[in-house]
């Protein structure tokens, strides 16, 4: 009996069962009973077991996840869980703050579980600056791409998030919008909010051979509740906007809905475009033109590269995917 039998059994994501057997609060208790009680009827052992951790610590993998409601986040982890239970290792799903050192989180977890290696979901430049140099564990960052750090036991797989700033920039320029504005995380810490911005703010001024308005760019974290507030900030400050770039697809639902109740009908009065291409999208009312990231092919190619770190001693590499403009109804030609 597996984690994954067990979430078969309970009808849900292996994700789900690993939060559930950890306690974790973003879990229903319905559903937590219910998973205990299939576990209890299997005579199923979860992974933290005092007699298990001792067998499991050297086929472990850990997978450190920035933020718990990135739905992006979400699609990707449930493959590797999968790819990675297949391949013979336990995955371990831990949680972290937005905020949080994930670097130092990582070097805790070496010191006293020793996993045979790390997925980081996410990552501060500056956190990997100061300490990834520590750990010697074979690790994989996944769509956060530094493109000139290296080391032999780190591969990364992203997107090329600078291009992807300026392919959006181009999408809404070529549609007639001049007076743009972005939503996305605080770009002293956030360094995929970072490339986007920049991408997004060379192609503008390339291309008209004038500066985005000062005042363009709203801070978000990366969730509807937080997108919802900086549109209304947004439209406060540049009521004259006629489309906005919301670095996920979570800013873009939270910013929708903060439109509608400011009168600004999408895409008639505003356009609005998300990043992730997420599945939820297809149910937003308008559906969300959004630029996606290939969760599938980012989650296999991050689980290989780190399994080929780990059993064949391969040096670390860097895997850049391409892009794609989901098809949606939220932008409008002016």
């Amino acid at each position: 009996m597996t984690i994954k039998d067990i979430a078969e059994k309970a009808g849900c994501a292996i994700s789900t069962v690993s939060r559930a057997l950890n306690d974790h609060p973003d879990v229903s208790e319905e559903t937590k009973q219910k998973i205990r009680a299939i576990v209890d009827e299997c005579g199923f052992i979860p992974n933290s077991n005092a007699r298990q951790l001792k067998a499991l610590q050297r086929k472990s993998i850990c997978i450190l996840v920035k933020g718990s409601a990135n739905l992006f986040f979400e699609g990707i982890i449930e493959r590797m869980q999968a790819q990675i239970t297949l391949e013979g290792y336990a995955a371990e799903v831990h949680y972290l703050d937005e905020a949080e050192n994930e670097v130092r989180f990582a070097q805790r977890l070496v010191r006293e579980q020793k996993p045979a290696g790390l997925i980081f979901m996410g990552g501060n430049r500056a956190y990997f600056e100061e300490n990834f140099s520590a750990i010697h564990t074979p690790a994989v960052l996944v769509s956060s791409l530094f493109p000139d750090f290296h080391y032999d036991n780190l591969s990364q797989v992203g997107v090329d998030d600078c291009a992807a700033g300026a392919e959006v920039c181009h999408y809404l320029l070529d549609r007639g919008h001049r007076e743009l504005s972005l939503i996305g995380g605080a770009l002293d810490a956030s360094y995929v909010s970072q490339r986007r911005f920049s991408g997004f703010q060379d192609a503008y001024q390339k291309a008209t051979g004038q500066a985005l308005a000062a005042d363009c760019y709203q801070t978000a974290s990366f969730n509807a509740a937080s997108g919802y507030q900086a549109m209304l900030n947004l439209l406060k400050a540049r009521p004259d906007i006629t489309a906005v770039f919301c670095l996920s697809d979570l800013i873009a639902l939270g910013a929708m809905r903060a439109a509608h109740e400011k009168h600004r009908r999408i895409p008639e009065d505003l356009s609005v475009i998300g990043f992730d291409g997420i599945p939820l999208t297809h149910y937003f009312i308008p559906r969300l033109v959004s630029l996606r990231q290939p969760q599938r092919e980012m989650a296999g190619h991050s689980v290989s590269l780190l399994l080929r770190q780990i059993e064949h001693a391969d040096k670390g590499a860097q895997l850049i995917l391409p892009t794609d403009m989901t098809q949606g109804e939220s932008v409008r030609s002016r």
